[in-house]
């Protein structure tokens, strides 16, 4: 994966034509398959999105009861719902799993 500051997001076409492929002419030719070259393009890049989505929220739901635990153990001083401190909360998981 390229790591570039600022990125700059590029059109389906676009990317086609940066990896060799001139999508005008492919289109002029093969105008339903253009379109279903893209849809496909589409689809597979939602594919990834939700990948990457379940990435992040599964490790979420999966720490979802410790921290609720945790919560329970280290209230907040003014009884309110609180997000706890990664590192604080990572660090009690430590303690609880492996006892240090």
């Amino acid at each position: 994966m390229r790591s570039e500051k600022n990125k700059v997001m590029r059109t389906k076409e676009q990317i086609l034509d940066r990896n060799g492929f001139d999508f005008e002419a492919f289109k002029f030719e093969n105008e339903y398959s253009a379109k279903n070259l893209l849809l496909a393009m589409d689809e597979y890049s939602e594919q990834n999105c939700e990948q990457l989505q379940n990435l992040f929220t599964q490790p979420t739901e999966e720490l979802k009861p410790l921290e609720d635990l945790y919560r329970k153990e280290n209230p907040h001083p003014d009884g309110k719902f609180y997000l706890p401190d990664t590192t604080a909360f990572y660090n009690w998981i430590r303690v609880k799993l492996l006892g240090f």
